[in-house]
């Protein structure tokens, strides 16, 4: 059992992102616990996605997921308890585990929270799809580090204090390069307030141009083909934790992906501390999305939160 309370501050543990997995290969990812924490099992999210070029006849999978396509064969925790039953070989769906997903429809480990200890691992054993595209696969999963226990995730008052704004990020617009755009997006504080990192929404949109067919087949919303290795917070501590290892960590950016968007985020995924600051203070979030074209135009990024300045006022004329 958990022993924080509701409301507690969580963070998010990152796999180690891999790389284009040749087609219909097993593969395990694996999220590693770099410190104590317990983990929200029913809320675990997997992406598997390709930035193989586009097929000109129009049969690409949609937006880059490969979701659908993959298997997952085993979800195994501790190295031991094994969470995909059955026999003669059973497989589950990938989408069961989709940032997508708009609802949680399983009850992982009976009370959800289970607590990992420092080196200890989730592996998630999948097999890629079997068709004409290499997967990129990253996972992410709610967490408690017990150092956070009794953090408290929301202060009081603030859902219903008055002056509820947005707090935004300057668009960034960065060149391909290796098939790859590296993202830096910074919510700069303008005056003191406090803002909602739980709902953050973040956007990454292709800015690159094909000739011909390409253009009927290249997905436009990034979300999928994007991952988050960083999202540093006032105090420049680390919302993304884990133990990557010789890898580098990351998340699904669909876990802060749009609401409304061709791959839809149905809700936040995790509690994360609102950040109380002044003007100056800064939240920063980094992203990496993958292009199917080495080299051709860019990616454009931006973000947005709930604000609420201190002392705010919301504006009048309101009809109530």
């Amino acid at each position: 059992m958990n022993t924080f309370p509701t409301g507690n501050a969580e963070r998010i543990l990152a796999s180690q992102i891999q790389e284009d997995i040749a087609v219909n290969t097993e593969t395990t990812l694996t999220l590693q616990a770099a410190q104590p924490m317990w983990v929200d099992l029913s809320r675990l999210c997997f992406q598997a996605f390709t930035f193989s070029e586009q097929a000109a006849s129009g049969s690409s999978p949609t937006s880059g997921d490969l979701n659908p396509m993959t298997r997952i064969s085993s979800i195994q925790l501790r190295g031991a308890y094994e969470l995909v039953r059955g026999s003669s070989s059973p497989v589950v769906p990938a989408t069961a585990l989709g940032p997508s997903r708009n609802s949680n429809f399983f009850r992982f480990n009976g009370s959800r929270w289970m607590s990992l200890a420092s080196g200890e691992t989730i592996k998630i054993t999948y097999t890629s799809a079997n068709a004409d595209y290499k997967s990129t696969v990253s996972a992410g999963i709610p967490c408690v580090l017990k150092c956070d226990v009794g953090l408290v995730a929301i202060p009081a008052g603030i859902k219903a204090a008055d002056g509820a704004a947005l707090i935004g990020t300057a668009a960034q617009s960065t060149a391909v390069a290796g098939n790859k755009a590296a993202s830096t997006l910074t919510f700069a504080f303008d005056e003191a307030g406090t803002m909602d990192l739980t709902n953050v929404v973040a956007n990454f949109i292709s800015e690159e141009t094909y000739a011909g067919a390409k253009n009927n087949n290249e997905s436009i919303d990034y979300g999928v083909n994007t991952v988050i290795s960083s999202l540093k917070l006032v105090d420049s501590s680390q919302i993304i934790v884990g133990n990557a290892g010789s890898s580098s960590l990351a998340v699904p950016a669909l876990m802060f992906g749009s609401p409304s968007g061709p791959m839809d985020r149905e809700h936040p995924w995790a509690l994360l501390q609102a950040q109380q600051g002044s003007a100056g203070s800064e939240v920063v979030l980094q992203g990496t999305t993958y292009s199917p074209q080495a080299a051709a135009g860019k990616i454009a990024a931006w973000a947005g939160a709930p604000f609420y300045a201190k002392g705010g006022v919301g504006p009048g004329g309101i009809c109530q």
